[in-house]
Formats: structure tokens, C-alpha cells, sequence
């Protein structure tokens, strides 16, 4: 009994060992387990990310590098503007009647861009022409006055000679007398006394005379001088009224409007401006990455979509507006018939020639003194497989290639940057 007992105490304590076993390794079996599992995700991810993807030719564009001269160039866009401008202003108060051209229109020296109405003014020429036709009419007075006097003035000079003429011969007269005894010298003396104090009334006359006419002379000037300066303010009203009729004084084009019918405008205030068609210059917009490339004389070409100009770096403009700076370009004088003020442009500077480098359009995303992932398409021309390419300048479309590629060499140029980062090799279909 004792042994049963004791073999009882020994399966019962098999039974423990064996039900107390599986625990012990439940758990590091589903460790194990999932370490597999994560491994295995792992290596189909990275058999994944290594798998070629297919993609059509059709969409994608293909770039070769070449090897050659490359022309460095900034590129702009912007507009054609006029050397020469000219405000037109009005400098009166009064209200816009009228508009007759309008931005665009092409102008001469007499033509009307707008009418103004201002009833005052014309108020005011009649009064001026007025007052010179009163001061005309006081001159002619003036003028006839003077003639009366004048004829007064020499009337007594005529007489006092008569006068002088007549105690002249009596004084001879009485002398021969005087000398045989007929007249007596008391008379004698009396005679020669009147005559010389006509001789002196006589000169006396002829200095009044001559006094007057100075007179009269001066009385004239100062009343042509008052004519004159109320025909000035009549002139100074006629040109303000003339004014209303706002015109162009040179050969261009309307390039701005500034009030509308029915507005009043204020003296100063700008009506219009016109600029010259005869010397325009090119205003371009490059990136403010770009412009300390740029300096003053380097040449540049103008495309205004029909012809190419050559022009001049003459001015840039050291401040910067959205990220762009602002760059004056003079042309030549003889501008072909496609040239107007205020037309938008393309414009190309030339910074540099770089001699035997490569280069190839520039792809998607790439940018000038930096690098890039590329897909480059192999010599099958059935995948293509991603490298890393260092680029330098860049010239319009194209960008110079320092390092990852020879010439011949084809490169995928659309944007797949989705891609660059899980797939290094394309199939091409």
C-alpha cells in the first residue's frame, strides 16, 4: 500500500510537470513567431522597393546630354515701356465731358484725348477780351487827344513866328527911321524890346513843343503797355479754356486713362499719359536667384513674339519685389512695326559661353549649382535605372551637367519624384 501510495505521488507529480510545460513555452514561441513574420514583410518590402515599375514612353519625356558650347543665359519676362513719357494734367477745376481716345490709341501732336467743360473760364475770356478792347479803344482817345493838342501846340508856335516876323520888319522899319529922326528912339527901343521877348516866347514854345511830343509819346507806351498786359491775361484765359481740350504734344501712344465721363478733376490732376513709340526700353523681371549674374553691358535679346531685338543691360534695380528684380534693357532706335509701349516680352541676358561641357534640357524639379536623382535609361532602351547627376548653370531650357553623365547619355526629364525615393529601377514600355 505504502508503494502504491508513493507511485500515486509520483504520477501526480508527473501529471504537474507535463501540465506545466506548455505555459513555460507559449510564449516565446509567439515571439519567435511574430520576429518571422516582421522579417518576412521586410524582405517582400524590400523586394518590393527593388521591383522594376512599368511605365509608359509615351508619358515621359526623354533628354540627352550633350557636349558642346553652352550659353548662359538669365531669362525674364516683362514689357516694353517708353524712354520718353509725358503726364497730361489739368490745370484748371472742371469736369470731364468727353473722352475721345482711349489706352492704345495711337496719337500726333494735335490730338484731342479728352474734352473738359468749365463755364467759369469761358466767363472769363469774354471779360479779358473786354478789357482789351476797352484799353484798345482808350488808346485811340488817347491818340486823338494827343493830335488835337498837338495841332493847339503848334498853332501858337505859327503864331508866335508870325508875330516875331511882323515886330521884325517894323523893328527895321522903325531903325532907318529911328535914324533920320522920323521915329523916336523911346519907340525905337519899345520895338526891339517886343521883338525879343517874342524870340524868347518862340523858344520857349519850341522846348513845349518838344516837351509835349515826349509827353504824348510816353502817354502812348503806357497805355500800349496796359493793352499789352491785358491782351497777356486774355492769352492766359484763352489757353485755359483752350486747355479743356486735352491734347497730345508729340507722336505716341495713350498709355493711360485716368478719370472717366462725368468726373471732376482738380487742377494737377493727371488726365492721361502718353509715351513715345520712337524710343522704347525693355523692362524684365528675373529671379532675384539669378540677378547678381546680371551686370550693366551685357547683351541681351528681346522676343516680342513676332521679331527678336538685340539690346543692353543699362540698369538694375536694387530692390527686390517678389522674389524678381528688375532689369532695364536699351534697344535700338529702328524698332520693327511689332514693337509697342506697354507689350509683353520675353527677354534672354547672356551671362557666359562655357566651351566643351555638358549639358541637356533641363528636367523637372532640377535647379542651377545643385544635384538630383534621374532615371537614366539604359543601353536597351527597355529600363531605366536611378543616379544621382550634379548640375551647374543653367541657360533657358538648358542646365549644365557636372558629374553623372556623358554625352549620349539619355536621362528621364519629367517629374517622377514620387518614385526616386522607393523605386531605383523603371521598366520602360
Amino acid at each position: 500500500m505504502g508503494k502504491d501510495i508513493a507511485n500515486g505521488r509520483a504520477q501526480t507529480m508527473d501529471v504537474v510537470k507535463t501540465s506545466t510545460s506548455p505555459r513555460k513555452l507559449k510564449r516565446p514561441t509567439w515571439i519567435f513567431s511574430g520576429v518571422g513574420i516582421l522579417l518576412l514583410a521586410l524582405i517582400i518590402y524590400l523586394q518590393m522597393s527593388n521591383a522594376a515599375v512599368a511605365i509608359d514612353r509615351k508619358d515621359i519625356v526623354l533628354a540627352t546630354v550633350q557636349k558642346g558650347e553652352l550659353l548662359v543665359q538669365v531669362d525674364g519676362y516683362g514689357v516694353l515701356r517708353s524712354n520718353r513719357l509725358r503726364v497730361l494734367t489739368s490745370i484748371n477745376e472742371a469736369t470731364v465731358k468727353e473722352i475721345l481716345l482711349r489706352p492704345g490709341s495711337v496719337v500726333s501732336n494735335d490730338s484731342v484725348i479728352a474734352i473738359l467743360e468749365n463755364p467759369e473760364l469761358e466767363h472769363l475770356v469774354q471779360s479779358a477780351e473786354q478789357d482789351v478792347a476797352r484799353a484798345k479803344a482808350n488808346l485811340r482817345q488817347l491818340r486823338l487827344n494827343q493830335h488835337l493838342e498837338m495841332l493847339k501846340e503848334e498853332a501858337d508856335l505859327a503864331d508866335l513866328k508870325a508875330q516875331l516876323e511882323t515886330i521884325q520888319f517894323r523893328r527895321e522899319a522903325e531903325q532907318k527911321l529911328n535914324t533920320a529922326g522920323v521915329v523916336s528912339q523911346i519907340t525905337f527901343q519899345e520895338t526891339v524890346a517886343n521883338e525879343n521877348q517874342l524870340k524868347s516866347r518862340l523858344a520857349v514854345q519850341k522846348q513845349r513843343l518838344v516837351g509835349v511830343r515826349d509827353a504824348f509819346k510816353e502817354g502812348l507806351s503806357i497805355q500800349e503797355d496796359i493793352i499789352a498786359q491785358m491782351t497777356g491775361l486774355l492769352d492766359v484765359a484763352r489757353d485755359r479754356r483752350d486747355r479743356l481740350q486735352v491734347r497730345a504734344d508729340f507722336v505716341g501712344v495713350v498709355q493711360r486713362l485716368s478719370v472717366e465721363e462725368g468726373q471732376a478733376v482738380a487742377p494737377g490732376q493727371e488726365i492721361a499719359m502718353i509715351g513715345s513709340i520712337e524710343t522704347l526700353v525693355a523692362v524684365l523681371r528675373v529671379p532675384q536667384s539669378q540677378a547678381h549674374l546680371i551686370q550693366v553691358g551685357q547683351a541681351a535679346l528681346i522676343d516680342t513674339r513676332r521679331d527678336k531685338i538685340k539690346g543692353q543691360v543699362t540698369r538694375i534695380d536694387p530692390v527686390v519685389s517678389n522674389n524678381t528684380v528688375s532689369v532695364e534693357i536699351a534697344l535700338p532706335v529702328d524698332l520693327p512695326a511689332s514693337a509697342r509701349p506697354e507689350q509683353n516680352i520675353e527677354g534672354f541676358i547672356e551671362i557666359e559661353r562655357l566651351a566643351n561641357v555638358f549639358y541637356m534640357e533641363r528636367p523637372a524639379g532640377v535647379r542651377s549649382q545643385g544635384s538630383g536623382m534621374l532615371y537614366q535609361v539604359n543601353n536597351s532602351n527597355d529600363t531605366a535605372t536611378l543616379k544621382n547627376l550634379e548640375f551647374g548653370f543653367s541657360s533657358g531650357r538648358l542646365i549644365e551637367v557636372r558629374s553623372g553623365a556623358k554625352d549620349g547619355d539619355q536621362f528621364i526629364a519629367s517629374d517622377l519624384t514620387r518614385l526616386n525615393s522607393t523605386v531605383s529601377n523603371l521598366k520602360l514600355r
